[in-house]
């Protein structure tokens, strides 16, 4: 290789290098061979080596390229992450195949346990609404009663029977008593009763379907 050839080829190689330092170097190693002058101008070749060898020296003083043993270290470095991250993946889904594992095991128990609370609680739910359904028809039923009472003492009181009558009205007026009662606790379990009730069994089956998602 003659040197306008080596400088050709480090010219190439320099393509990528800032046009300033590019220029910069290349009149260094023409220099360099000048100074060193024509008969000298084999032994500068076997020097440098090749114009590859200068150019990665060039671009490695610029902060172009790494050295052989930073480029090595980054390589195993990241090696070590790669074979990490693996290793941390294997572990997650070993944990995940166990949870299955155990969740299909055990579901006869903790399906069994979910209906038994889900059905409990629905039918307490339906009882609950039985007796509110009864409670209401109770006190209509009281409230006619003693209206009817009423009338017919009055009418007792009209055509003179005294004692019939009073006793007549003294019973509706118990009766529509027991109504107002009625009324308040239909008032009350409607009101109070029944939205806690319902808000139970919703906190219930939450907790229940909650745990079930945690073990799948």
């Amino acid at each position: 290789m003659s040197r306008e050839e080596f400088m050709k080829q480090l010219e190439t190689l320099l393509s990528d290098v800032p046009e300033e330092e590019k220029r910069e170097a290349l009149e260094y190693y023409r220099g360099y061979f000048e100074d060193a002058g024509e008969e000298n101008e084999e032994r500068i070749l076997k020097e440098l080596e090749s114009p590859e060898k200068v150019a990665q020296t060039i671009k490695a003083d610029l902060g172009m390229e790494k050295d052989d043993s930073e480029s090595n270290s980054d390589k195993t470095e990241f090696a070590t992450q790669k074979e990490a991250g693996k290793q941390e993946n294997n572990d997650k889904s070993g944990r995940i195949l166990l949870i299955v594992i155990l969740a299909v095991i055990t579901s006869p128990i903790w399906v069994g346990a979910v209906g038994g609370l889900l059905g409990g609680a629905l039918g307490l739910a339906g009882g609950v609404l039985g007796v509110a359904i009864a409670a209401i028809a109770v006190a209509g039923a009281l409230y006619i009663t003693g209206a009817a009472l009423i009338g017919i003492g009055i009418s007792q009181l009209v055509v003179g029977g005294i004692a019939t009558g009073t006793a007549m009205l003294g019973a509706g007026l118990l009766v529509l008593a027991l109504a107002v009662l009625a009324t308040i606790g239909c008032v009350w379990l409607y009101g109070r009763f029944i939205p806690w009730l319902v808000h139970g069994c919703v906190t219930l089956c939450k907790r229940a379907f909650s745990g079930k998602g945690r073990a799948e």
